[in-house]
């Protein structure tokens, strides 16, 4: 999806206000968003809000007259995006159609408010941050996310205590969060960096750092999320053209998930390995079992917008867990597959589905490297969704912005040399 350059500014007023602004927006967001995400927790959301404002704030003062997205969205004209924004469209309006059977509807609108933003805050802040003259925007997405992982895993290592007001759990919960999101980034700085000494030396101290990270978290799906990446770009490398394929067959596995939930809770109890015994496993195991049911008493449209959330773990597993000591309630599936399932049903599957064939269309329309990263990024997207996270948390959905942000406007801009005389505005 192109970024196209804009008309030329003057060295003048306009000029020296959106580059104030757009500098310190995305030094807002890849610098200090990070680095909030970790010391703060959860703050991502507000650093994505307050680079928005100085976008805001600057094309104000001038009048929004540099605004102009009638060439940056040209590429929607194309039929594999005009396919992809209708087939969201039809997803969408089925979730806003099962806010009327919500038991929680001002939840779920405010979800479908999330939903309609998504592609438009990432079009905005990818433009006009890959416009930045204070750094390249590569080079700020990788000192960010370097000073991101650095001080995960000194927290990891006991060497600082950045949660210190917190209880272990949210803490635990709160760097596993974390380590997802530097899986993210590690995508496009993986992909798309250049063979100079400083991307380099970024990219490659960043990436060691984040494998000291997987190795040191408890987050298994991170670790997952990491390892499938990995795996597809390994494959992509080999066969570029399987990327079509790949996303396909997870808008396959979208549509039979819940036909995989017995098996899936078989493998748990009888598996050997110590990885599926750990009580994460097992916990995910025995919410995906309680959901089953759910799913069975409306499987063609759903129960309604949020309504699998505070549902309590059913089943053996679950019996289990209790004896071992955990909470048997739960908040939601932690798989964004079976949230759409419960919610929305078969229809809602479907229409879901329907999405990632899109993208798999649009994806191989892109250049080589371009849809290498961007089928890793759905795979990891995908993963981490899948086994650890509810789709429509605001963490998860600022850490997967801020990765498309960097896909976007990353490669468009090829990190030129940005002088104080650049008028590329």
């Amino acid at each position: 999806m192109a970024i196209e350059p804009e008309t030329t500014l003057s060295d003048g007023f306009d000029y020296w206000i959106l580059r104030i602004c757009r500098d310190s927006a995305a030094v807002v967001l890849f610098i200090i968003g990070p680095i909030l995400q970790v010391a703060v927790t959860r703050w991502m959301p507000a650093a994505i809000l307050l680079a928005l404002v100085f976008l805001l704030v600057g094309h104000a003062i001038t009048g929004f007259r540099h605004l102009n997205f009638r060439q940056s969205v040209r590429s929607f004209r194309t039929d594999p995006v005009r396919l992809l924004v209708l087939s969201f469209a039809a997803f969408v309006v089925w979730y806003a159609i099962g806010i009327f059977r919500s038991p929680i509807p001002l939840e779920a609108l405010f979800d479908v408010a999330a939903l309609l933003a998504l592609i438009p805050i990432a079009l905005i802040l990818a433009r006009e941050c890959s416009r930045t003259i204070i750094a390249p925007m590569s080079i700020m997405v990788m000192s960010g996310s370097l000073i991101g992982a650095t001080l995960v895993l000194l927290d990891l290592l006991g060497l600082t205590s950045l949660y210190a007001l917190r209880d272990t759990n949210s803490e635990l919960y709160d760097l596993n969060r974390n380590t997802i999101g530097l899986v993210f980034l590690a995508i496009p700085i993986a992909v798309f960096s250049k063979p100079t000494a400083l991307h380099k030396i970024l990219a490659f101290g960043f990436l060691i750092v984040l494998a000291a990270v997987l190795w040191a978290t408890q987050s298994q799906t991170a670790q997952l999320a990491a390892v499938f990446a990995g795996a597809v770009w390994g494959i992509l490398t080999v066969a570029p053209r399987l990327r079509t394929w790949l996303i396909a067959s997870a808008a396959a596995f979208t549509l039979v998930f819940p036909l995989l939930l017995p098996l899936v809770g078989a493998a748990v109890t009888n598996s050997s390995s110590s990885f599926l015994k750990d009580g994460h496993a097992l916990h995910r195991a025995a919410i995906w079992q309680g959901y089953a049911d759910e799913i069975a008493d409306s499987p063609i449209f759903g129960t309604g917008a949020k309504a699998d959330r505070h549902l309590a773990m059913k089943g053996a597993l679950a019996e289990t867990l209790s004896d071992a000591g955990f909470d048997t309630r739960t908040t939601h599936p932690h798989n964004f597959v079976l949230e759409i399932w419960v919610n929305f049903g078969l229809i809602g599957a479907i229409l879901f589905a329907a999405v990632l064939l899109s993208l798999a269309k649009t994806v191989a329309g892109l250049g080589q490297q371009e849809g290498m990263a961007a089928t890793c990024l759905l795979v990891a997207a995908y993963v981490s969704a899948l086994v650890g996270a509810s789709w429509l948390q605001g963490w998860y959905l600022a850490a997967l912005v801020i990765a498309i942000v960097a896909f976007l406007g990353w490669p468009r801009r090829e990190d030129k040399d940005l002088s104080t005389d650049s008028n590329d505005f």
